[in-house]
């Protein structure tokens, strides 16, 4: 499979298998639906299809192939890790939001005048 990080890889830039290696089908589904919305209507097709028979890559090619047909691919790859903490801070059960909330708190607690 695909989650097996290769020794000789740069991690440095990020590229389609890397995004295939950080994430599973379902969690790479959310964060596009939740950075493009509602756009990817094949692969929300092909994740309602499968029945028992369950075959990650042939999603994550459907995937890759309708982020090209839209223009996003590049965007994704560009921006995955930001999108990827902006979805963690808009989800109230992450610990990034609560930080960010803990933040936002103190930046105001520090421009009161008491």
């Amino acid at each position: 499979m695909k989650y097996i990080k290769k020794f000789n890889e740069s991690t440095e830039e990020t590229t389609w298998e890397t995004i295939e290696e950080s994430l599973d089908v379902y969690q790479l589904y959310e964060l596009l639906v939740f950075k493009y919305g509602n756009v990817f209507t094949d692969t929300q097709q092909a994740i309602d299809e499968e029945e028992g028979y369950y075959n990650p890559d042939h999603i994550y090619e459907i995937i890759k192939w309708e982020l090209e047909r839209l223009n996003l691919l590049n965007d994704l790859i560009a921006n995955f890790e930001k999108y990827q903490i902006e979805r963690d801070e808009a989800d109230p059960f992450h610990w990034r939001h609560r930080k960010k909330q803990q933040d936002d708190f103190m930046a105001k607690w520090d421009k009161l005048d008491l």
